[in-house]
């Protein structure tokens, strides 16, 4: 009977913890200034297009969003493009990216740099919480989420305080 109470106890301890948690960082996320982080950038440029009006997107790693000039090609080809590269983009990322792309998007074309280096990461974190936090879709989100993340990060992921503590080293 002890055992119940105590266990009960500890449950709800680590409950209102985590609520604490919770509470704190999602304020402290709120205080943030994302607004010269450019995937943010990114995707609230994309989201602000309207439907069905771009005609060639890029995706990649960061060779595709530092070399993918979408001016140029659009006065070269005469098409609206847009660029969903990003820093460290594996080709998982890419498939979600494009993903999320189409539910918004119906482009003529879409190009995909391949950078051989992203062939062989084991390891998509880093790739994936670029974007994760700027995606619509919950869908999509978790898709990242658990494609992405090993569960010690699945778990840090959803304590804000912890995330808001490392967005400045993702920055």
């Amino acid at each position: 009977m002890e055992l119940k109470k105590f266990l009960g106890r500890f449950l709800v301890f680590l409950l209102l913890a985590y609520l604490v948690t919770f509470v704190i960082g999602y304020q402290l996320s709120k205080s943030r200034d994302l607004s010269e982080y450019f995937p943010a950038i990114r995707w609230k440029e994309f989201y602000a297009q309207p439907q069905n009006s771009i005609d060639l997107i890029f995706a990649g790693s960061s060779y595709c969003y530092r070399s993918c000039v979408p001016d140029v090609f659009d006065s070269l080809l005469h098409v609206n493009s847009f660029n969903l590269g990003s820093s460290n983009q594996t080709p998982m990322t890419t498939y979600y990216i494009l993903k999320e792309a189409l539910r918004y998007q119906k482009p003529r074309y879409v190009i995909v740099e391949a950078s051989w280096n992203t062939f062989s990461v084991q390891d998509n974190y880093l790739s994936g919480i670029h974007n994760i936090d700027f995606i619509k879709s919950i869908d999509i989100r978790m898709g990242i989420l658990f494609s992405h993340f090993n569960l010690s990060e699945i778990i840090e992921y959803l304590i804000p305080a912890y995330r808001f503590n490392n967005y400045k080293t993702w920055m």
